[in-house]
């Protein structure tokens, strides 16, 4: 029967829409999610290591006889930063650290206002990366919850445009059907089924069910005749 097969179709395409839906959200979350937080994890990083610079610069000019000691320990740092580079602009702002924390770590009081002026435009760089990344998360958290909302509404009104095509294609016509038949079970022969919006597969169900019982009911007068 068509009616069966346009069921089956529809029913089919609204689970492959809601399957479609469920992996498409879990698709976007796993992509997302892990991008983010390896963004996030490496300005967290480059923030640590500047905050570092900063602990070794102090330090040496409390003590400046610690300066040489200091060397290696910020040129390890440098070597950290370079390794984690992941905004523009770091590479250039590491490379002009380079030129001025030995003379900064001797004790060179411009040397050293550059090399705090450099390392705080690293440090901001990868700080505002972490707002940027937040922000993006938001973003998409948002336009992930608004695309759920739009598709489950979706899913809702075309559920129910189906659920109103099998109540009238199917389940009014099975109650017509039981109703008719159960009518002349308990004696009423002029009963039968009727239905002028039904489709073209019921109306020939009908048909053959009214033909059946009109026959049945003119073998009945036939017998009270004789």
């Amino acid at each position: 029967m068509v009616i069966a097969q346009t069921v089956k179709i529809r029913m089919s395409f609204l689970i492959f829409l809601n399957l479609l839906m469920g992996i498409a959200c879990i698709w976007a979350l796993s992509r997302m999610a892990p991008a983010v937080q390896n963004i996030i994890h490496k300005n967290e990083r480059s923030l640590d290591i500047c905050e570092k610079m900063f602990v070794l610069l102090i330090k040496v000019t409390n003590n400046k006889d610690e300066s040489q000691n200091k060397i290696f320990d910020f040129e390890k740092l440098l070597e950290l930063a370079s390794k984690n580079i992941t905004e523009e602009n770091e590479e250039e702002l590491i490379d002009q650290i380079k030129v001025y924390y030995k003379y900064a770590l001797n004790g060179d009081i411009k040397a050293l206002e550059k090399t705090v002026e450099k390392i705080s435009s690293l440090s901001e760089i990868n700080r505002n990366a972490i707002n940027a990344a937040d922000k993006v998360s938001k973003k998409f958290a948002v336009a992930g919850s608004w695309f759920v909302v739009f598709w489950a509404s979706g899913m809702f009104f075309l559920g129910m445009h189906y659920k109103r095509m099998l109540i009238k294609n199917l389940i009014h016509p099975l109650e017509e059907i039981s109703a008719v038949l159960n009518a002349n079970l308990i004696g009423d022969n002029f009963r039968r089924c009727s239905g002028h919006e039904s489709s073209d597969d019921i109306n020939d169900i009908y048909s053959k069910i009214n033909l059946i019982l009109d026959k049945k009911s003119a073998g009945l007068e036939s017998e009270s005749d004789r």
